[in-house]
């Protein structure tokens, strides 16, 4: 009889074991899941910012992803807190805010250049995303710059002047 019952906690001891690897395989594939989730989202976001100047659709972006667009628009918000069409037009709008800044390009080159076809149509998106038309906020730029270089010749007179009293 003893031996009957050393196999019968075996058995008991060989079932908690099996029970203990198949629950760290379900939860090893959930978390796989989720990875697989999350590397969609920078799939997509990775291609956005490389192709953000070319007409770009949600389906094709969904398509990419290997899901639905809802799904993909639902993923893309929970990981970057903006809908893959709203993470298109922050590029965008950010990469034309430094071309109207650091460029002397016409505004119907920026917007050709950000993938809108249409100039008008990128002037009131601009105006939406900041605020001002594209051309009084390169204006508004220009002018910080001015009096940002006026401040900093100020500030070089006076530690001239300052260096100079004490040289004395």
């Amino acid at each position: 009889m003893p031996n009957g019952r050393g196999e019968g906690l075996e058995r008991f001891y060989a079932n908690a074991l099996l029970q203990g690897m198949i629950y760290e395989l379900i939860m090893e594939y959930e978390r796989c899941q989720g990875g697989a989730e999350s590397d969609m989202v920078d799939v997509v976001a990775s291609y956005i910012t490389s192709h953000y100047r070319q007409n770009l659709e949600l389906k094709e972006l969904a398509a990419l992803a290997g899901c639905s667009v809802r799904q993909l628009q639902r993923r893309f918000k929970q990981e970057k807190q903006l809908g893959p069409m709203e993470y298109l037009i922050q590029l965008r709008m950010e990469s034309a805010s430094w071309m109207l800044r650091h460029t002397d390009a016409s505004i119907g080159e920026i917007a050709d250049k950000m993938g809108y076809l249409d100039m008008y149509y990128f002037s009131r998106a601009f105006k939406k995303y900041y605020g001002v038309p594209p051309l009084h906020y390169r204006l508004a730029a220009a002018s910080r710059k001015d009096a940002d270089y006026a401040n900093a010749c100020c500030r070089i007179a006076r530690l001239l002047r300052i260096s100079r009293h004490k040289a004395r």
